[in-house]
């Protein structure tokens, strides 16, 4: 499920998100609401792997 409006795109993870999501997690401001510990982009990009494609686990069940 794909969610835009004129300034914002809620999106389920793809793979080449791993770059951003590690930059965005690795600073300090992004630990108090993001659960996801990052150590490397490699991890990152493992984990995006994971993600890729699956729909958002808070959005309710059709």
């Amino acid at each position: 499920m794909t969610i835009e409006t004129e300034r914002l795109l809620l999106r389920p993870f793809q793979i080449d998100d791993a770059a951003d999501v590690y930059a965005y997690l690795r600073e300090p401001a992004a630990h108090c609401f993001a659960s996801m510990q990052l150590r490397s982009l490699e991890e990152a990009r493992a984990e995006m792997k994971k993600r890729a494609g699956r729909p958002c686990s808070i959005l309710p069940s059709p």
